[in-house]
């Protein structure tokens, strides 16, 4: 193998021992050739802080334990004790002040950290009875501790520096090289040969042990907040695509309105000049025509009006959704407005022969776009009127019930079978019996009735025993305002 391969095989094998480069301030995720760098448990830093709150609180236990030890005089040196509480103190301050101004990398921070803490358990262990001490336990904290700030195999790491040191205090005091200390609570020397061999023994495992099943829970816990934060990134560029999907729909259908409206504009101008020139010809301005021709004008003038009709109600619905999009409301009377949609009818019921009346409340407060309501009556009122024989009446009545403001338009005309109500508010339909009373019609009223009512909170509903007359009936919620 190349030298500079062995090497950086080397480096790799170094960084994933002591996590470094696994997860410092981040760790790299690659999926389906994208690169992901995702906080390394997006808590490590909280979690150093709660590591240097949990140490200040060991410093004032081992402080009290000094006081305890020098005032009941238990064997050990209460002065070193203290001494070593006031050092973690002093280091913990340190600690206190990098994290929070992110002066270490967080991998350093941890592993200077346990590794400090090392050096002072093995101090007080030292002090306390040495391999016999009973502050041995607190290596294991520091293990588990280990596994969860540090990725990688930095827990099994500081579990064998651990191992070692207690080895290595074991033999030195069993070795007579340094002093053994014997605290009130124990008598026992240091233990030498196979007895120290079988505890240090028996303490490696249990270091081990504790970095495996905490390195393992931990691993689980990072592989799910990968798996999480992975999630959440995709879920971002999903609400990303479709807010995306959403703004280009809404802008199609904005451009679908204004194509529409242009070229309804730009159709009934030619349409309405067609029409007049047929009834120009039709109303004998032009001359006497001859039968033939006089029908075939006849039918070609009333497919213009259907055409104009049909360009008006499109015009009508595509300015519904503008209008919509606008939002524009307003306080008004329904009242009044009925009143002068009624004017604008009276001559066209006078000249067919159909009474035309109204019973309004005076009060008929509503909040909505006038400019929709009225589409809305007059289309009601037009059809009440084109579907009524002569001798016949439409009544229009308005009321308040319960809050709620009712306009009922009633016609004494066909009827409508009751087999095709649930079809009247489908784009382009008609019912039979229209189309045989009346050729021509686009079926678009009723939609636009229906759409300019529920776009303001109303209801639209019909009633017909199908032979004759028609109730159609509106409610809006009452406006105090």
């Amino acid at each position: 193998m190349p030298p500079a391969s062995r090497n950086g095989r080397m480096q790799r094998i170094t960084n994933r021992v002591f996590g470094i480069g696994v997860g410092e301030d981040s760790e790299t995720i690659r999926r389906g050739g994208f690169r992901f760098v995702l906080p390394l448990e997006n808590e490590l830093h909280n979690r150093l802080r709660w590591f240097v709150w949990l140490r200040a609180h060991a410093a004032v236990l081992a402080s009290a334990a000094g006081v305890v030890a020098w005032r009941y005089d238990l064997g050990v040196s209460g002065v070193r004790i203290v001494l070593v509480a006031a050092a973690i103190a002093a280091y913990n301050v340190f600690f206190l002040f990098a994290t929070r101004r992110d002066s270490l990398r967080p991998i350093l921070n941890a592993h200077l950290q346990i590794t400090l803490d090392w050096i002072a358990l093995i101090v007080l262990t030292h002090e306390t009875g040495g391999v016999n001490s009973p502050v041995l336990m607190f290596f294991v904290f520091h293990v588990i501790f280990a596994a969860l700030l540090i990725p990688g195999f930095g827990a099994y790491v500081h579990a064998g520096i651990a191992t070692g040191v207690v080895a290595a205090m074991g033999f030195l005091e069993s070795s007579d090289v340094i002093p053994h200390s014997v605290p009130a609570w124990t008598q026992a020397d240091p233990p030498a040969g196979f007895e120290l061999l079988v505890l240090v023994a028996f303490f490696g495992v249990v270091m081990f042990v504790s970095a495996f099943i905490a390195w393992t829970t931990a691993n689980h816990l990072r592989a799910l907040e990968r798996g999480q934060v992975l999630l959440q990134r995709r879920l971002s560029t999903a609400v990303d695509r479709l807010q995306k999907a959403n703004r280009d729909l809404i802008a199609m259908d904005e451009e679908k309105s204004r194509y529409t409206r242009v070229v309804t504009h730009q159709l009934r101008g030619p349409l309405s000049s067609v029409q007049s020139m047929l009834r120009v010809i039709l109303d004998g301005y032009s001359g006497v025509l001859e039968a033939s021709p006089r029908g075939m004008i006849e039918r070609a003038e009333r497919r213009v009006r259907g055409l104009i009709e049909t360009v008006g109600d499109l015009l009508s619905v595509t300015e519904l959704d503008y209008s919509a999009k606008r939002g524009n409301s307003t306080h008004f009377n329904m009242a009044d407005l009925i009143r002068t949609v009624l004017g604008q009818y009276q001559a066209t019921a006078a000249l067919k022969q159909i009474a035309l009346v109204h019973n309004l409340a005076d009060s008929l407060m509503v909040r909505a776009d006038p400019e929709d309501i009225e589409r809305a009556i007059d289309n009601l009122v037009d059809n009440a009127l084109k579907y009524t024989p002569a001798n016949g009446q439409v009544t229009v009545s308005g009321r308040v019930v319960e809050n709620s403001v009712i306009i009922d338009v009633t016609d004494t005309g066909i009827g409508i079978p009751p087999d095709v109500q649930e079809n009247l508010f489908q784009e382009f339909y008609r019912a039979p019996n229209a189309k045989q009373h009346e050729p021509v019609g686009t079926g678009l009223g009723l939609v636009i009735v229906k759409r300019a009512v529920e776009r303001w909170n109303g209801t639209v509903a019909v009633s017909s025993d199908g032979s004759s007359g028609t109730r159609f009936t509106l409610t809006f919620p009452e406006s105090g305002q």
